[in-house]
């Protein structure tokens, strides 16, 4: 834990170091928090935020091993009263392993302020693998903007296939690198945002955290991650969605009629959770009051959907029965 610890203050000096050689007309981190503080309450597009992390995880990358990078919530979280806890309860003394401690105090009290004036508060516990996870930065994660169009009267469709679009090019430039092994998708938004919740989870984005902002209203983090070898299959998966239940098909690709059964099927899954999953907060009123408008829209393509479906399953029982008409007709 001490090893790890100095790691982390480490990565944190030169993360500094490096922001104040950027930034001259400032002194010290404290300094930039406090002008930040006061143009913009240090929210989660702090570009201050936004440099020590990536600075600090290019430390981490150039310097450590990969087992190191694996331990990225302990190398995260771990403070200074950590260590003190640790030593004290396992009666251990001081060593020459922790003779330089005190020299890098200084620095961790710099980042112990940067953490707690940004604080994040996570609300409710994870339900997934969080593991997959630490190896996310700033150079192979690519948020989405799930708000390209007017919320008050925006088309969830074509917000897809702009999202699409823009996922497509960063995962080819992604893997151009062979080096690539993997990508992360991630968007925040609104808990009552609905529509942006659609489009996260169209594109894969199932695992989400619901977060205390900085400054306004909180917001729930969505995020997936797609392997080098898993991203062909996870393009073409999503062009077949997009042409099938909205149309989008630019390449003109050729859907078996079996393969848009499925996707019809699991799109009609999905709308029937989350229109029961409307009706219930309807209960409580967790949606504030936007819920009679969801319900309408999620009917509505329920229906939709189940439609669609009895047009395959009648288009292949006429094709069934085909060739024995056809007998019959000669027959006459």
């Amino acid at each position: 834990m001490l090893d790890m610890y100095k790691i982390k203050i480490k990565a944190f000096e030169c993360a500094r170091d490096r922001v104040l050689s950027e930034h001259q007309e400032v002194q010290s981190i404290s300094e930039y928090i406090e002008k930040e503080m006061q143009e913009n309450g240090f929210h989660e597009k702090s570009e201050l935020r936004e440099k020590m992390n990536r600075y600090m995880s290019e430390y981490i990358q150039q310097n450590t091993g990969s087992d190191i990078q694996a331990r990225y919530e302990q190398f995260y979280w771990t403070t200074a009263q950590d260590i003190f806890q640790e030593f004290v309860s396992t009666g251990q003394t001081a060593n020459p392993s922790i003779a330089g401690y005190e020299e890098f105090m200084h620095s961790q009290v710099e980042y112990e302020e940067m953490l707690k004036k940004g604080g994040l508060t996570i609300y409710e516990e994870p339900t997934f693998d969080q593991s997959k996870y630490y190896n996310a930065n700033t150079q192979n994660s690519v948020e989405l903007d799930t708000y390209i169009t007017s919320p008050g009267s925006r088309s969830i469709g074509t917000a897809r296939i702009i999202v699409f679009e823009g996922i497509k090019k960063h995962m080819q430039r992604q893997f151009a690198d062979v080096q690539n092994g993997e990508i992360y998708l991630c968007s925040t938004l609104h808990r009552d945002n609905l529509p942006s919740k659609y489009v996260s989870e169209f594109f894969g984005l199932k695992d989400s955290l619901f977060v205390n902002r900085r400054q306004g209203r909180d917001r729930e983090v969505h995020i997936c991650r797609v392997l080098s070898e898993e991203a062909d299959a996870y393009l073409s998966g999503i062009q077949d969605r997009l042409a099938v239940l909205y149309g989008y098909n630019p390449e003109q690709r050729q859907i078996p009629d079996e393969i848009k059964r499925k996707i019809l099927e699991e799109q009609l899954k999905y709308e029937r959770e989350e229109l029961s999953r409307l009706n219930r907060a309807k209960t409580v009123g967790t949606l504030k009051g936007i819920n009679l408008r969801f319900v309408k829209s999620k009917s509505a393509k329920v229906k939709m959907l189940k439609k669609e479906l009895s047009k395959i399953a009648k288009k292949k029982k006429v094709i069934t029965v085909a060739p024995e008409d056809h007998g019959d007709e000669e027959g006459r």
